[in-house]
């Protein structure tokens, strides 16, 4: 509020875009702390949900728009606490914003007994050598912003729902990370 007011009565705009984006980035770290310390103090509060809804809900969350979701979950369920997956899901659509020139798409889909939730996005694909640590804290790009937690989170997150995270290079480049999730059956 303080930055906004500042800018109503100031015309230095560039240092206050620069404290906005600090501000974001420590709202974004604080909130991955939050998640993280959750995790370890009690067990995830599970609901049986909708998964395109979870999707859909992500994607206007991040301000993106929903027709980047190619659901062929055919109404695929999972168990989930919403506000930790959600923590989840945007880590890896702000890491696709950031580092990936963009998110893709978000396809949703079911295989076997797991709902899988891809993300692809533009950007040059995770390097070969970060390919195997990408989900271990403190990994990534220093030069893109961040500390290397937000995989890490995902990764503790999803494991908590007893699912596991891929990544991979797409065959045309960008990034590829893929959540999965146990399939909720007969719900």
């Amino acid at each position: 509020v303080l930055v906004e007011l500042e800018r109503e009565t100031r015309s230095q705009s560039t240092r206050l875009d620069s404290m906005d984006i600090e501000l974001s980035e420590m709202d974004s770290l604080i909130g991955q702390l939050l998640a993280q310390s959750r995790l370890e103090l009690m067990e995830p509060l599970l609901r049986i949900l909708p998964a395109a809804e979870v999707a859909q809900t992500l994607l206007e969350r991040v301000g993106m728009p929903t027709t980047l979701l190619i659901d062929q979950s055919q109404g695929a369920k999972v168990s989930a606490d919403l506000s930790l997956l959600g923590r989840a899901l945007l880590n890896v659509a702000d890491n696709a914003q950031r580092h990936g020139e963009g998110l893709v798409a978000l396809e949703l889909r079911t295989e076997s007994d797991l709902v899988q939730f891809e993300f692809r996005d533009h950007g040059p694909g995770f390097d070969v050598t970060m390919l195997q640590r990408a989900l271990e804290p403190f990994v990534g790009k220093s030069e893109g912003g961040g500390l290397g937690l937000g995989l890490s989170l995902v990764d503790r997150i999803v494991r908590a729902h007893a699912g596991r995270v891929r990544l991979a290079n797409g065959t045309d480049g960008g990034a590829i990370v893929t959540v999965e999730l146990p399939l909720i059956s007969g719900q």
